[in-house]
């Protein structure tokens, strides 16, 4: 996050002093500062420390055009796409970012800034805010996305759900549980199959939180579907192994595969059907 440094007048003294500060820009620096009565003469962004010659020799070394003004975060942000092979997120991605107050490189990747997101929401400290990112990006895993829906985690729909969420103690350890072990930071739901045949689902869909919201969106007409699919919505003990191999296997082993559309279980059961069938022929033609 962006570091400003300011000047103010310090009420006991009447000096004028200097202090520097993280915020997402000048704006929520002085909405931070004028909570403190803090009076504010000058404010001035300091710059990001510049790449390091060894990110300049890998990202060179790698063949990548090193960008004018490049700084060390997003030297970083580059040399984190080359080895996970991830592209620039699009620009509805900095846009959300944005919006949320969240601060990313110019060349995050979209699982960077999802990841910025949670984590900075965490910081906060808000269930609301945190409770209204998890409905938004439930809403679009199971939403039918070229129909009008809502577009923002702004949206007043998923503001009503996230208090909703903070005024429910159990829906709001919930969220705090899966929040704090999600290791795809929100990014995917439900159950999909790679292309190695795995099948994986993502870490907050066995959760009592994730059972509410999908109620609360299905009730309000925000979903396609016909009704929600069906889990058995038990919450798993911190650090159960299933639930963290599934999402790490997803995150770490097969990351192209996060950002495709979920495939059916029908279709996992027909590719095991053909291929018992098979074992059996070759073991028939084998006994003669």
């Amino acid at each position: 996050m962006p570091v400003f440094e300011y000047r103010f007048v310090n009420q006991e003294t009447g000096r004028t002093n200097r202090k520097k500060l993280s915020a997402f820009d000048e704006d929520e620096l002085r909405e931070t500062l004028s909570h403190n009565d803090v009076e504010v003469t000058e404010i001035r962004p300091l710059p990001y420390p510049p790449a390091t010659e060894r990110q300049m020799e890998l990202l060179i070394d790698r063949g990548v055009a090193i960008p004018s003004g490049l700084n060390k975060r997003e030297a970083s942000d580059l040399v984190s796409n080359l080895f996970e092979g991830r592209a620039v997120a699009d620009v509805k991605d900095f846009v959300i970012a944005a919006a949320l107050r969240v601060e990313v490189s110019r060349f995050a990747s979209k699982a960077t800034i999802y990841k910025s997101i949670l984590f900075t929401l965490l910081e906060r400290d808000s269930i609301e805010s945190l409770g209204a990112w998890f409905a938004y990006r439930v809403h679009r895993n199971s939403f039918d996305r070229n129909a009008d829906c809502p577009r923002s985690p702004l949206d007043g729909y998923f503001k009503t759900i996230g208090g909703r969420i903070a005024a429910d103690e159990r829906l709001t350890l919930s969220l705090g549980w899966v929040a704090r072990n999600s290791t795809v930071h929100f990014r995917w739901f439900g159950t999909l199959v790679t292309p190695r045949g795995e099948e994986l689902r993502g870490d907050s869909v066995d959760s009592a939180v994730y059972a509410f919201v999908l109620k609360e969106l299905f009730d309000a007409g925000l979903l396609s579907n016909p009704q929600p699919p069906e889990f058995k919505y038990l919450e798993p003990r911190r650090g159960s192994a299933p639930t963290e191999l599934r999402a790490r296997s997803a995150a770490l082993v097969v990351p192209d595969a996060l950002d495709q559309p979920p495939q059916s279980k029908d279709g996992t059961r027909l590719r095991w059907g053909v291929l018992a069938v098979v074992l059996v022929v070759v073991g028939i033609w084998l006994v003669r």
